[in-house]
């Protein structure tokens, strides 16, 4: 199933982004970032190190999601700023 296929379940609940563990997580330790707000089904990888900080900021609404996704480097992993 792709990501985009995983933001148009039904769900209840007021989601707004899903960390998903998939194949390629278990080969590189990505993890698929969706969102299930504003921008659904847009996605993006982060690094298994970039998770704390993506869900802290998105749950206190300090940061949205497209910060994130536009600063994914050219292979669409988000690994941090340096």
């Amino acid at each position: 199933m792709r990501p985009e296929d995983l933001a148009g379940l039904d769900r209840s609940g007021d989601l707004s982004y899903a960390f998903v563990a998939d194949a390629q997580t278990m080969v590189d330790s990505t993890f698929v970032v969706l969102s299930l707000g504003a921008e659904n089904g847009r996605w993006f990888r982060c690094t298994a190190a970039a998770v704390y900080a993506i869900e802290t900021n998105l749950s206190v609404a300090n940061m949205d999601f497209f910060e994130f996704a536009d600063s994914a480097g050219e292979d669409g992993v988000f690994r941090g700023w340096e």
